[in-house]
Order: structure tokens, then C-alpha cells, then sequence
């Protein structure tokens, strides 16, 4: 074989190469990237319904009357093209039976989502109709085109936050700095625990509910 075969070659492979890497970047770029991520807060604005939180993490019985929370659902289009999303869902699977609750009661469904741009969700214990506080919350995303993404929220695990009230929050705290240890930030105990929203871009609207 001749050096002008060689190189031939060499020039096909090269151009295949190239062709292959642009198509892979192409499809990285265009292919949806989606973040999504969730957080609760359980509401403790009396002492029956930290009893009954406590209770719940312990598996012992409770009353879900004193027991109240929010799940916060963020959702980001980490890629560089607008993301169609179809569907937001919320389930809970249990031994014998399941529930499902949609993400259109916080915003309508199907919507555009921008690159770089973000959409927070909330949602209280109310709103989710017969969930229980025992059982895992399963949170998925669909695209329009199938793509899905999922997260989980256990309110009986670890990586949440409580709301306190203030008087509840300074006794903790008291009993801290007694015993020499250091008080912790308040855990939303600020917060107004009345009102759900969703934000979209730094634009917010709110909608009173009873919690």
C-alpha cells in the first residue's frame, strides 16, 4: 500500500472522527438536563404535633390531625435548550394500595422551562389529600418527549426541617445553653406556616391555604 493510501485513510478516519464528535456534542447540547430536588418541612406549631412527629419517626401511633407539613419541589433546566415539561406527579406507594396527587394544583402543566431558569413548587399536607407521614413521597417529572426525573422526600428521615414556634424554639434553646452545648440556627421557625407559592424566575405568586 502506497503512502497516498495511507493517507487516505488516515483523512477518512480523521473525518469520521470529527463528523461522530460534532453529532455527540450536538445531542449533548440539545438533550434535555434536568435538576430536580426536594425538601420538607414538617410543622410543629404546638407540642401535640411535635409528639405526633416524633411518634411517627419512631413508629408508634399518632394523630395525623396534629401532624402538618410542606414539600418544596425545585425544578432547573441545568441544559442549553428550553425544556418542555408534560407532567409533575406526586405518589406514595404503600403495601396495599398507592395514591397519586398532580403538580398542576401549584401550576398548570404543560409549560416551557428556559435554559438556566428554575421553578419552585410547594405543597402542604392539606393539598396532598390522604397521604400519610409514614410513607415515602415519590416525585417525578416528565418531558414531553419521555424523559423522566425523580426524587424522594421520606418526612420520617433525615435532611428535613421542623417549624417551631418561638416559644417553643427559645425553650429548646435555653435548655442547649444550659447544658453548654452551642444553639443551632432557628430551623424556619420564623416562617409564616400559612400560604403555599410557586416561584418561577424570581417571580412569585402566593395563594392562602390553611395549614
Amino acid at each position: 500500500m502506497e503512502a497516498a493510501d495511507w493517507i487516505s485513510i488516515y483523512a477518512a478516519v480523521v473525518a469520521t472522527a470529527a463528523f461522530v464528535w460534532q453529532a455527540l456534542t450536538y445531542w449533548d447540547a440539545k438533550r434535555p438536563k434536568i435538576t430536580l430536588s426536594a425538601a420538607h418541612v414538617i410543622i410543629a406549631q404546638t407540642q401535640a404535633a411535635e409528639n405526633a412527629y416524633w411518634a411517627a419517626r419512631e413508629g408508634r401511633d399518632f394523630s395525623s390531625d396534629d401532624l402538618a407539613w410542606i414539600i418544596y419541589v425545585w425544578i432547573v433546566n441545568a441544559g442549553r435548550s428550553r425544556v418542555h415539561l408534560r407532567k409533575l406527579q406526586i405518589a406514595q406507594q404503600g403495601e396495599s394500595s398507592s395514591r397519586s396527587w398532580s403538580g398542576d394544583e401549584a401550576v398548570d402543566f404543560p409549560l416551557w422551562l428556559e435554559p438556566g431558569e428554575s421553578l419552585q413548587l410547594s405543597f402542604t399536607h392539606e393539598e396532598l389529600i390522604g397521604s400519610s407521614a409514614v410513607i415515602p413521597f415519590d416525585i417525578s417529572c416528565v418531558t414531553s418527549v419521555g424523559n423522566t426525573w425523580s426524587a424522594r422526600v421520606d418526612l420520617c428521615g433525615d435532611g428535613g426541617q421542623m417549624l417551631l414556634s418561638p416559644e417553643r424554639y427559645d425553650e429548646l434553646a435555653n435548655a442547649v445553653r444550659e447544658s453548654g452545648g452551642i444553639v443551632p440556627t432557628p430551623n424556619f421557625h420564623e416562617m409564616n406556616p400559612v400560604g403555599r407559592n410557586h416561584a418561577r424566575n424570581g417571580r412569585r405568586s402566593v395563594r392562602d391555604v390553611e395549614v
